[in-house]
């Protein structure tokens, strides 16, 4: 395993403290763990997939848990979600029908849009009379030009 890994515990543990003991000092800490959750999931990738880019930003193992890069990200993270679960719950029946109606038009649009396309790409287009004509000449005169055919 790497430091990235061991630098953080990924797991739930009950004993945050590591006391021995699950106490209410405990429970603060689950919620510190699973806030700074996502934050640090991006402090991870980062430091893992992109090493140049997290040397670059100063991202270390030490950067797990800190309000300045992780805390952000996890508010970031949390509020978008808080935010669109309060959204939705906020519509109202008909104000949900009318979203969903809308979205079935704009897949509707779009799939129209999409075949008109698969219909109008040339590889698809007939070719005109005038060519075909046109190659079958040219394909049966070719040998009596050469002299192949007597």
């Amino acid at each position: 395993m790497s430091i990235w890994t061991n630098a953080r515990t990924w797991g739930f543990v009950a004993d945050m403290n590591g006391d021995g003991v699950v106490t209410i000092s405990d429970v603060w800490l689950w919620f510190k763990w699973l806030y700074f959750y996502p934050g640090d999931g991006v402090v991870w990738v980062v430091g893992t997939a992109l090493p140049r880019v997290a040397r670059f930003l100063e991202v270390t193992p030490a950067s797990y848990g800190a309000a300045s890069g992780s805390g952000i990200i996890s508010l970031l993270i949390w509020g978008g979600l808080i935010f669109s679960i309060l959204d939705e719950l906020s519509l109202s029946p008909v104000a949900r029908a009318q979203r969903e109606e809308e979205l079935a038009l704009r897949i509707a649009k779009e799939k129209a849009e999409l075949e008109v396309a698969k219909k109008g790409a040339w590889h698809r287009r007939p070719l005109p009379m005038w060519l075909t004509i046109l190659f079958w000449v040219t394909l049966v005169s070719i040998p009596f030009l050469w002299g192949s055919w007597s």
